[in-house]
């Protein structure tokens, strides 16, 4: 192992992974579990100084290595950490619940879904070298061959601290990219395990993926505003959305922007009121409600709409509360 860091133990407060080392700047700052106050670990927050040097770090690792031209070399550092989220995917799921407060299954499944996504994303970096050859007239062939963009700053929230950081980070360096992640805060030590995978994945060049933990607002502006970062990858609300999307344009980045919705659950009133019941309190409570496409937003038909708060409030008296791992 790269770090002395576990789930049981912790260590002396976890720093960020930047060009292939552990970064101990930036104030140190306790993670606490929500659902029983206990501290699970202290961390360096990053501030302003350990970002720019995070996208100093891709910068270079773009322009000066072979990463972006090696679809082979994208292809097996991707399948590694993959293989080193599945054989560390139980003390990640412990952690997941532990600081996040999903159970433990769902947990689980994260990161399952987590390793599964860098093993596509492996398959798309081998495919990437073919390009595409269209022939635009007899004996003419225009042949598009695909390029990185440059450094890829990802800013992903903390509902899905595995699943929704990976899965943008898989994409970004598939392609080509090399990348700064910006995970937050309320997932310290879900970011510190993630780190140790990485750092622990020999095949990943200094650089080329950095992950900076941060509880307060300098390293995401950063990203934003800075010319050596390309594009910009941000899952989260509307309202942040507006403001990136603004703050990018004077370096003209590119992004990809998916922002706050909730899904709804449109029902009728000749619904069959117990099934749909059940439907609802798996949908009110999975991933704790804090998922957007879980359809915990309700439209009901008028002529339903006591039967149906009525029926569904008790049902949720029912649903167990309390620590994810009790």
């Amino acid at each position: 192992m790269t770090t002395s860091f576990t789930a049981e133990t912790g260590a002396d407060p976890v720093g960020n992974w930047i060009d292939g080392k552990w970064n101990l700047g930036g104030d140190v700052l306790e993670s606490v579990d929500p659902s029983t106050g206990e501290i699970v670990g202290t961390f360096h927050s990053a501030g302003a100084g350990e970002g720019a040097t995070a996208i100093a770090a891709a910068r270079a690792a773009f322009d000066t290595t072979d990463w972006s031209r090696n679809t082979e070399g994208r292809a097996r550092a991707l399948h590694d950490l993959a293989s080193n989220l599945d054989h560390n995917s139980d003390e990640i799921a412990t952690m997941i619940a532990r600081e996040n407060g999903k159970l433990l299954w769902e947990a689980r499944a994260e990161v399952t879904m987590a390793a599964e996504s860098l093993r596509i994303n492996a398959a798309h970096a081998r495919l990437q070298v073919f390009g595409h050859a269209v022939e635009q007239a007899p004996g003419v062939y225009w042949h598009n061959v695909p390029e990185a963009v440059g450094v890829a700053g990802i800013i992903s929230p903390w509902n899905g601290p595995v699943l929704l950081s990976v899965r943008s980070i898989a994409a970004a360096l598939a392609a080509g990219c090399t990348v700064v992640a910006k995970l937050p805060g309320q997932t310290a030590m879900i970011n510190a395990l993630l780190s140790t995978a990485v750092a622990d994945t020999a095949s990943l060049p200094a650089g080329v993926l950095n992950i900076v933990t941060e509880s307060g607002n300098e390293v995401a502006p950063l990203l934003v505003s800075s010319p050596d970062v390309d594009i910009v990858s941000y899952t989260g609300s509307t309202q942040v959305g507006r403001v990136i999307a603004a703050n990018a344009a004077p370096t003209v980045k590119r992004l990809s922007l998916e922002l706050g919705g909730k899904t709804p659950l449109v029902i009728f009133d000749d619904v069959d009121l117990d099934a749909v019941v059940r439907v609802l309190v798996f949908s009110c409570t999975f991933m704790n409600g804090q998922y957007c496409g879980t359809g915990a937003r309700v439209l009901v038909q008028r002529g339903l709409a006591d039967a149906l708060r009525t029926t569904l409030t008790a049902a949720l008296e029912t649903v167990r509360v309390g620590p994810a791992l009790d």
